[in-house]
């Protein structure tokens, strides 16, 4: 299983990067009572969305069982 993340991690590597570099960029600074945190939750909630949908695009169930792999945002 371990072999199979770095394999996972080594293929999407440059789209891991990017993502995290778009992550970063959103102001997420709480400031109690209130703060920033909208911009990045919608961000993050946008991409299991999409991960959800291109999981279930890409991994029609199989007869007697589930679709295979598992959803990664935007991997």
């Amino acid at each position: 299983m371990r072999q199979d993340i770095r394999n996972i991690i080594e293929k999407n590597r440059s789209r891991i990067i990017d993502l995290t570099r778009d992550l970063v960029k959103i102001n997420s600074e709480n400031h109690p009572p209130v703060g920033n945190e909208g911009e990045i939750q919608r961000a993050v909630v946008s991409g299991f969305e999409w991960s959800a949908a291109e999981w279930k695009s890409r991994n029609k169930p199989r007869k007697g069982g589930l679709g295979g792999g598992l959803p990664f945002s935007k991997l």
